[in-house]
């Protein structure tokens, strides 16, 4: 990776700023916001920095009583700003998700028992999304690069911030004893961020010939480290279920491009990594007892106990639910009976932050939205996932594998007004580099173009 050490120092000033008081973070979104109205290049970065700074761990930050809406400010430029620039070309990427979006609508106003949550919930739904994709759609080739860049380095900024957390336990660990949540307010959060990158680095340190393998080798090292701790055990399984999915698609698709290792070198590392862990596994009880720790997580005796007490019974309950009313379902982002337990924040009566945790997320789509509205959900997620596999870079099969799959433990993909925005950014990012054919051919071309007329005198404005 080609670090930017402006991008890191503006980073890490931005972060650190808001440990000041409140008003630092207001502020900042407040820059945010504007920045997002700059181009679409901007309009990232500023989502992807508002979804750190919204979720950052309160031993760390306070936040106003201001930050709420303006959070959903920085959303609200962001797409006033990309989306009346959409063409016909983005329609054809976006129209699955559109067309589930509608069904939705109708659906909830037919069964929600909180029409208005759900008709802001597929707003948001629909809105970000379609900004999100159509804004990486506007990139030139060598702002591509430059936003990966920026994802990569922001990627790295939390994760090494969130493991220095670990010098303070009761910062590292503020809400849950040895699960540690670093600079996010809570270990899932920081499971589900870290997810794509993972799942980016391990399947380029085994496939990708343009890796420098040392230091991305180290990077992978401690990205999954930071993510073993946190005991978001979904995810762990989502980056590996991604970096599976890159080694099948390498080996089904036989001859290796330019940026890509051989097949023989890819066994060679995969049979290396699958030794080193059996031979510690053989040798010292240190890595039994880790992975007993993690699959176990709470005081379940067994892993079927275990799975019951963390996502069996919402499962369960929403299957159940599903069945009562599979038509309709019960309503975009809500629960069925219409009550929330975290209770609703509303600014003039409008509801800006109904949480709404649900597991499974095959079963949540269909307890909220019926069969029809699972049947056009779950082609839109084929639509977006057969262009992704059409990358030739095939880390970014990886990250769109471990996005989707990090869902059956959490369905934060429904919810792209959370952190559930950080997964479709990297998705995006997927959709458009898969118009690349080869990453390693584009950096050359970025890095070394020729101006088209050299022998025309050049001025600077």
């Amino acid at each position: 990776m080609k670090a930017n050490w402006k991008t890191i120092v503006v980073l890490l000033a931005l972060l650190s700023a808001t440990m000041l008081s409140p008003a630092s973070v207001t502020i900042e979104l407040l820059a945010l916001t504007l920045w997002a109205l700059i181009g679409p290049a901007q309009t990232i970065q500023a989502m992807s920095l508002s979804v750190v700074l919204k979720y950052l761990n309160p031993a760390l930050v306070t936040y106003g009583g201001e930050s709420g809406p303006l959070f959903w400010l920085v959303l609200l430029a962001a797409i006033l700003r990309i989306l009346p620039t959409m063409n016909s070309n983005d329609v054809r990427v976006l129209w699955p998700i559109w067309l589930f979006s509608f069904v939705a609508t109708i659906l909830s106003a037919i069964a929600s028992a909180a029409p208005v949550v759900s008709f802001l919930k597929l707003a948001t739904f629909v809105g970000v999304i379609s900004t999100v994709v159509v804004a990486f759609r506007q990139l030139d080739d060598e702002q591509v690069q430059a936003t990966k860049h920026w994802l990569l380095t922001l990627s790295i900024i939390v994760i090494g911030l969130s493991a220095l957390t670990l010098i303070q336990p009761a910062i590292a660990f503020k809400l849950v004893p040895n699960s540690i949540q670093g600079i996010f307010n809570h270990p899932q959060t920081l499971g589900t961020f870290i997810v794509p990158f993972a799942a980016y680095w391990a399947s380029g340190v085994l496939l990708a010939r343009d890796s420098k393998r040392s230091i991305d080798f180290l990077l992978m090292i401690g990205v999954w480290a930071i993510m073993f701790m946190t005991l978001a055990r979904t995810a762990a399984i989502a980056a590996l279920a991604g970096v599976a999915a890159a080694v099948l698609i390498r080996a089904l698709r036989g001859r290796a491009a330019d940026d890509q290792l051989g097949l023989g070198r890819v066994v060679s590392i995969t049979v290396l990594f699958i030794g080193v862990a059996v031979v510690l596994a053989l040798t010292t009880d240190i890595v039994a007892n880790a992975i007993h720790a993690f699959i176990h997580k709470r005081e379940a005796q067994d892993v079927g106990t275990a799975f019951y007490q963390s996502r069996g019974m919402g499962i369960e309950s929403e299957w159940n639910n599903f069945l009562m009313q599979p038509l309709t379902g019960w309503g975009f982002g809500v629960y069925a009976d219409g009550h929330f337990p975290d209770g609703v924040v509303e600014i003039a009566g409008i509801p800006i932050s109904v949480p709404v945790e649900k597991g499974f997320i095959p079963t949540a789509v269909l307890e909220e939205t019926g069969i029809f509205g699972g049947v056009l959900f779950f082609f839109a997620m084929w639509h977006i996932g057969r262009l992704s596999f059409r990358a030739q870079d095939l880390r970014w099969i990886a990250v769109f594998v471990a996005c989707l799959l990090v869902n059956v433990g959490e369905a934060v993909i429904l919810s792209p007004g959370g952190i559930g925005l950080m997964l479709w950014l990297c998705i995006a990012l997927g959709l458009r580099l898969s118009r690349v054919t080869s990453t390693a051919t584009l950096e050359r071309e970025v890095t070394t173009a020729e101006p088209r007329f050299p022998n025309l005198m050049r001025t600077s404005s």
